[in-house]
């Protein structure tokens, strides 16, 4: 998490976990949160003390400065401890356990063979998650089953001398409108049956804040009710029920420098839904500088009505499905980005005018997918503000090296639309280690067919004339420094070094190089995992 400032101004309002409700609100003297919060005037700030609140539904209703104390780590938590265990047979049993959290979701957001990940309970022994069973009979090591109807908690660990913590709150926080410009630095929000924080605010910095294991998302940003120009800087989002970060209409939203990793972790629908991020229906996004890995999903999916996007120097790495995936939308500079061993590292879908520029793709079944299919908008407004085509995409100066599959695929589901979606590929590089998989799959394939699979860069270009000064490299080369340490620079004198074409006004001025001039291949700020 990134450091809060030390200097505490004076008259801030205190809170601590053992404050007292009639307290003074000073550092000697503490609240409770819920009372600082209450107490805090538009523009003061809230100290929050070390230690663990258990607290739900808190609103942030005033202009708020929200800090952790200097050096402190304040943990806001959705759970209670259990105490008072029975064993029966296998399991143990706690009884007068009246929480319980049933799907609030439609099927939609399920796979048909884990219908349990729309089950918002939640146990922790430990600080380990257990698993959710739907009966007191496959209770067993490990896992859990809430009977609500008996209200009974059934675990299949021995809580003998352990911490036994469980879901007992929906919701940990809300800023509403009236928290316009607020800021919440450096809490964690952790074990919430639902959403850890969300935001109906504009002018809202979350910054160096932890939102894990929430059972469905750790911090939402609501546009819809008035969240606009949200800064979502340096926070942790990691093992999440179903996303990290869910946005939707957040127009200007900027996110840059978060850690987003292992969300999706209860195992919703991954095509719906699920994912580290998922923002939607939202102008001029800036997602910058992030690291995303191990998500069960896209790691970074921009959907619907997106327009006017900008998606740079992100690393996204052990992601199961897309690396980056920009669909439903419009308008997208991609650049710069690092995509190692996703399902498929970049993707753009129904999309029109994206650029995808000097990224490095390695591994993956597929480096970058560009697909449309026969889906129509529904009948709402946001849908209705996109095209559903797929047109005018700019592929130039990527480096795609590795993939198992299709290194570039171009798919059209209907095969009778003849129209190329490019506006232009070019300069870039395809690196074959060992000589696997395709160089191209591309539609409309040559004599009628639906697709054409190309196996070299030169068939590639004599049947479509793109690639004029894109190259195929030596699959015996090493192109990187040391990617078993995950440094995926290039290497001095590889065939990658200058052989990328000149950058346009803007991409130069976004990527931070000159215009005009020639550049590698490839990703030329890279970052490692956390």
């Amino acid at each position: 998490m990134a450091p809060v400032d030390q200097a505490v101004p004076s008259g801030a309002v205190h809170a601590a976990p053992g404050g007292r409700p009639g307290a003074a609100g000073s550092a000697a003297d503490p609240l409770p949160l819920d009372r600082a919060l209450a107490a805090a005037p538009d523009g003061g700030t809230v100290v929050v003390h070390d230690g663990v609140y258990r607290v739900g539904d808190l609103k942030l209703r005033a202009r708020v400065d929200l800090r952790a104390a200097p050096g402190a780590d304040p943990v806001l938590a959705g759970s209670e401890v259990v105490s008072e265990w029975r064993r029966d047979g296998g399991r143990w049993v706690h009884d007068g356990w009246t929480h319980s959290f049933p799907h609030n979701k439609g099927p939609e957001y399920l796979e048909p063979d884990n219908q349990v990940a729309g089950l918002r309970d939640m146990v922790f022994v430990d600080g380990a998650p257990l698993r959710q069973v739907t009966s007191a009979g496959d209770v067993g090591p490990g896992t859990f089953f809430v009977d609500a109807g008996a209200d009974r908690l059934h675990i299949g660990d021995d809580p003998a001398g352990r911490t036994v913590e469980a879901a007992a709150r929906e919701y940990g926080m809300y800023i509403v409108r009236d928290g316009r410009g607020s800021t919440v630095r450096g809490l964690t929000f952790r074990h919430y049956a639902d959403n850890g924080l969300g935001v109906g605010a504009p002018d809202v910095t979350l910054e160096g804040n932890r939102f894990v294991h929430n059972a469905v998302t750790g911090a939402v940003v609501n546009g819809t009710s008035g969240a606009a120009d949200v800064v979502v800087r340096r926070n942790e989002f990691s093992h999440n029920g179903r996303k990290g970060l869910g946005a939707g209409s957040a127009h200007g939203l900027l996110l840059e420098g978060n850690v987003i990793s292992h969300n999706n972790a209860s195992g919703y629908r991954r095509a719906w839904d699920a994912a580290g991020v998922k923002l939607l229906h939202s102008d001029d996004v800036r997602v910058l500088d992030n690291c995303a890995t191990g998500n069960d999903g896209h790691a970074i999916w921009l959907d619907i009505a997106m327009r006017d996007a900008v998606v740079l120097r992100n690393h996204v790495q052990g992601n199961t499905n897309f690396g980056i995936f920009f669909e439903i939308s419009s308008g997208a500079l991609i650049a710069d980005n690092l995509a190692v061993d996703n399902g498929i590292g970049l993707a753009v879908a129904l999309s029109t005018d994206v650029r995808l520029v000097n990224n490095t793709v390695v591994g993956g079944n597929s480096g970058i997918l560009v697909k449309e299919t026969e889906r129509q908008p529904r009948p709402n407004p946001n849908e209705q503000r996109a095209t559903f085509d797929t047109a005018r995409i700019t592929l130039r100066n990527n480096l795609l090296s590795g993939q198992h599959g299709t290194a570039l695929t171009a798919q059209r589901e209907n095969c009778r639309e003849r129209s190329s979606m490019f506006a232009a590929v070019d300069h870039n590089g395809y690196h074959r280690p060992g000589g696997q998989g395709r160089l191209v799959e591309y539609t409309p394939g040559a004599g009628g067919a639906c697709s054409t699979e190309f196996r070299s860069l030169e068939d590639f270009r004599r049947a479509t004339g793109y690639e004029q000064h894109g190259r195929e490299i030596d699959a015996s080369a090493a192109l990187f420094r040391d990617p078993e340490r995950g440094d995926y620079g290039l290497r001095s004198g590889t065939p990658a070094q200058g052989a990328g074409g000149a950058l346009a006004p803007a991409e130069a001025e976004a990527l931070g190089v000159a215009p005009g001039a020639p550049v590698d291949l490839g990703a030329l700020h890279l970052t490692r995992p956390e």
